[in-house]
């Protein structure tokens, strides 16, 4: 197995190696993806990790907000898929959540690991003493019973509970009635779904009819909650768990390409993502492909959520002709403009993002290497040349390695050529000083040398390479019509614009120019100040 880790995000997230069939065999979470991958292959290898390397035909990963989203998101993918290798998460055990026993005429407030179906559950929680907190607040305020008596019995006595004012007593008969009690879980469950605003309103105004029956002390205790959770608010982040499913549509263009990463919910939790790139002929808008890519996706992926969620809106009647002959229940599509729905789907167009930032320079050299009938081609350096009115003359070599650029191998090298305006002789001397300087460091030579220029900078650059005799692919990419040179052929090569390797030697040209550029004002703007 040999996969590229240095072209991985230096993101939170998850991260998984995937068989032939793609189906997970390990999950993981990091902190940062790129270093812990490395870790992985640096780390001594015992019998397990053999086997998933040699098991492993991929490895995918899914981008989070925060270490934290990361934890429950690995969490909640190996519930998911059982994978073979993780040994950790594969039992019933989860994150734990705040349930209520809804169906009860008493309903109960807890702290589980479990999720039963008919309860009503908040969370995940993530440290788990953030959840009893705040069941040790309701019980305070709304006084919700959570003891582990029977409330279809009646008792003599209340439990300590009640005698310390954090249950109102449903288990003796007539302390408190059902509307009552209902009333209070009502108020219960708005703090947990964070509908603090409705909540405040129904307090204030019992804290000014007990003040209006002269219950002075019944009022103070409400106001002591109405201001402990005017103080809360704006800190406590809870989510109601429902079954509700919802895939996130995020797309990244570049060019005349897309990619797309659709992130799968359900029940407010991430269990899944699928990524793709589309390579298109023509220009075409992020509307259009939009109302393209949905039908096609759900035709390979005929698990339909009850939401999708999309970044702008599409002819929803040729979606929904499509959707009544394959599917019974009503699908919603959703434009979200503000809120959690938002964050998640900016969070999608981050994925495509790297995704696409990821996998495209990968094409980009598969096609490359083709087109050049090279070897192999893994590593790439780009020279250029930049000066001020003749005056000034730096160069710089670029490194491009495995799909992303490599900044701590850039150098700068100041021409001692004679002749100022000496292009020819500037990408000359370059070129055989980093020659003479990778010979005597003992370095590996890249794969391919970029040269920013026509056919004398390339000629130049040649003759560097015999007098050291080296002999590395070199070729030359001319600005304006974007013309590629190569050794021995008077006639650039023939690609098209739009082809992955030319917009990758482009890119390689344009991060060379760039460098060079910022050095000579780092420079000039040096010796202004001197």
């Amino acid at each position: 197995m040999n996969f590229d880790i240095n072209n991985f995000p230096e993101k939170p997230g998850v991260y998984l190696f995937k068989d032939k069939n793609g189906v997970p065999l390990y999950i993981g979470k990091a902190k940062n993806i790129k270093k812990r991958l490395q870790s992985h292959f640096k780390e001594e290898l015992d019998q397990r990790k053999i086997k998933i390397f040699e098991n492993t035909e991929t490895i995918d990963f899914i981008i989070t907000e925060d270490e934290i989203s990361a934890l429950f998101l690995e969490n909640n993918l190996i519930k998911a898929y059982q994978p073979k290798f993780n040994v950790n998460l594969k039992d019933d055990k989860t994150y734990p959540y705040i349930a209520l026993s809804i169906r009860d005429k008493f309903p109960k407030i807890y702290y589980t690991r479990k999720v039963i179906e008919g309860n009503l559950y908040f969370g995940p929680f993530y440290p788990a003493y953030k959840a009893k907190k705040i069941i040790s607040f309701i019980q305070k305020s709304f006084g919700i019973c959570s003891c582990k008596r029977d409330l279809n019995k009646t008792y003599k006595k209340p439990c300590l509970y009640f005698y310390m004012k954090r249950c109102l007593g449903p288990c003796i008969l007539g302390l408190i009635t059902e509307k009552i009690y209902k009333k209070k879980l009502k108020q219960a469950i708005l703090f947990l779904e964070g509908k603090d605003k409705k909540l405040l309103g129904e307090i204030k105004k019992e804290i000014e009819e007990k003040a209006k029956s002269l219950k002075f002390e019944e009022a103070n205790h409400l106001k002591e909650i109405y201001l402990s959770i005017e103080e809360i608010k704006n800190t406590k982040n809870l989510k109601k768990k429902k079954e509700e499913e919802k895939d996130f549509f995020g797309i990244y263009k570049e060019g005349k390409n897309f990619s797309l990463a659709v992130l799968n919910f359900k029940g407010g939790l991430l269990y899944g993502k699928k990524s793709y790139i589309f390579e298109n002929e023509e220009e075409e808008s992020l509307e259009n492909f939009l109302e393209q890519i949905v039908p096609q996706y759900y035709i390979s992926n005929p698990l339909f959520p009850s939401k999708i969620v999309l970044r702008y809106p599409i002819r929803e009647e040729i979606f929904l002709d499509f959707l009544k002959e394959r599917v019974e229940k009503k699908v919603k599509i959703i434009n979200p403009k503000r809120g959690k729905d938002l964050e998640i789907l900016n969070l999608a167009e981050k994925n495509a993002k790297i995704f696409y930032e990821h996998k495209y320079p990968l094409k980009g050299l598969q096609d490359l290497k083709d087109l050049l009938s090279l070897e192999n081609l893994f590593s790439i350096i780009a020279i250029d040349i930049s000066h001020l009115q003749g005056r000034a003359r730096y160069g710089g070599v670029i490194f491009f390695e495995g799909g992303k650029f490599e900044k701590k191998k850039y150098r700068v090298f100041k021409l001692h050529t004679r002749d100022a305006r000496d292009d020819i002789g500037g990408i000359y001397e370059i070129t055989k000083r980093y020659g003479e300087r990778l010979k005597k460091e003992g370095e590996k030579f890249p794969h391919l040398i970029l040269i920013d220029g026509g056919k004398g900078q390339l000629q130049s650059a040649l003759k560097a390479l015999r007098e050291l005799d080296i002999s590395i692919p070199t070729i030359a990419l001319e600005k304006g019509g974007e013309k590629v040179y190569i050794k021995e052929v008077k006639e650039p090569l023939n690609i098209k614009k739009d082809s992955p390797a030319l917009l990758l030697l482009m890119k390689i040209r344009d991060e060379a120019h760039r460098f060079v550029i910022s050095l000579h004002r780092r420079v000039r703007k040096k010796s202004f100040i001197k």
